[in-house]
């Protein structure tokens, strides 16, 4: 333990970072949690069970929500997705696509904003194997992102265009 009342772990494996100190969550108890940017909320005793499991996966999405503008960004999207959707009037396999490419997409982006949290965790000074990590996270959103501007594009383009008279 140090001064903080912290346990410390050595990484192994023989990675480059080997000697890098991990700091152990075990300790906290919400009132002297570290403060950091883009904190939702303490850390408290977990409780357990299947509700459980649901209400923190909410409170993850509502993480996102508060927290990072980019996951805004893709949820605005995806209303004016629906919206342009239901005035189009969709089969249900369209609405199957839209809506797979949609959830992967903001399950990307959520998946970004936990590695990149960790990393922070992990490795708050600069290392450049974290920048790769978060590079890596952050190039997975980009492709989602990326198959669902093409997605929606084959999907809304004919028909919208057909509605506005263009073609």
């Amino acid at each position: 333990m140090d001064s903080s009342g912290a346990d410390f772990a050595e990484p192994g494996g023989g990675y480059p970072t080997a000697g890098v100190k991990l700091r152990s969550m075990e300790h906290h108890n919400g009132r002297n949690a570290p403060e950091t940017r883009g904190v939702c909320r303490s850390w408290v005793k977990p409780e357990t069970g299947l509700f459980a499991s649901f209400k923190y996966a909410g409170a993850g999405i509502m993480c996102a929500i508060q927290t990072q503008r980019n996951f805004r960004i893709h949820l605005g999207m995806t209303v004016l997705v629906i919206v342009l959707g239901l005035w189009l009037h969709l089969s249900r396999l369209e609405w199957s696509a839209l809506a797979l490419t949609i959830g992967a997409v903001l399950g990307a982006e959520i998946a970004n904003t936990a590695a990149e949290t960790l990393v922070d965790l992990a490795s708050p000074a600069y290392n450049p194997l974290a920048k790769q990590v978060k590079d890596l996270a952050a190039g997975a959103v980009l492709v989602w992102a990326i198959v669902s501007v093409a997605v929606g594009l084959l999907i809304l383009g004919p028909p919208l265009l057909e509605r506005l008279g263009i073609f």
